[in-house]
């Protein structure tokens, strides 16, 4: 089954923060639905997301509309440990982890090297990745190591410059 994996920042990083009626944010998240329909289109059927507040769930939440026309589609979280935000309260955080066909936990300890692990471990499983990352926000972060990464497994990006908007 072809594999498709998103990167993208946590709502905190943006703007607009975690208010999904901005048009910036409301942009983004269509581009987001445009490059899943355009993965699906191009035969991808299994989505990993990263469980993370922000792009990861924003795309979750894509996948799982998509999903209402298409279901066989599949959505994966991928944490990095066992109580990765086990604290988040967000309903639809919480949706999108419940909503998930599958939960893969990649390391067993709470560490910030097994973020790195979960996002290499999408990476080496995609044959795709669509990264939500502006190259003007110099923002060296997770994403920004996750963009490089895939650029060195020569996987197909797909990249949303959201300063853009």
């Amino acid at each position: 089954m072809k594999t498709c994996c998103f990167t993208g920042h946590r709502h905190i990083f943006f703007p607009w923060k975690d208010n999904l009626s901005d048009k910036r944010a409301q942009k983004l998240i269509s581009e987001l639905k445009c490059e899943i329909e355009n993965a699906i289109h191009d035969g991808y059927a299994r989505f990993l997301w990263g469980g993370a507040l922000g792009v990861d769930t924003w795309a979750a939440e894509c996948v799982m509309s998509a999903k209402e026309k298409n279901p066989n589609i599949k959505l994966a979280a991928v944490l990095p440990y066992k109580e990765y935000n086990n604290f988040v309260t967000d309903f639809r955080y919480l949706n999108a982890i419940n909503n998930s066909d599958e939960v893969i936990i990649v390391g067993e300890h709470k560490s910030m090297s097994m973020l790195q692990m979960r996002d290499r471990y999408m990476i080496d499983n995609s044959g795709r990745i669509i990264a939500v990352y502006d190259e003007r926000s110099n923002l060296k972060s997770g994403t920004y190591r996750a963009l490089y990464y895939a650029k060195e497994k020569n996987i197909e990006i797909r990249q949303i410059r959201w300063m853009n908007f």
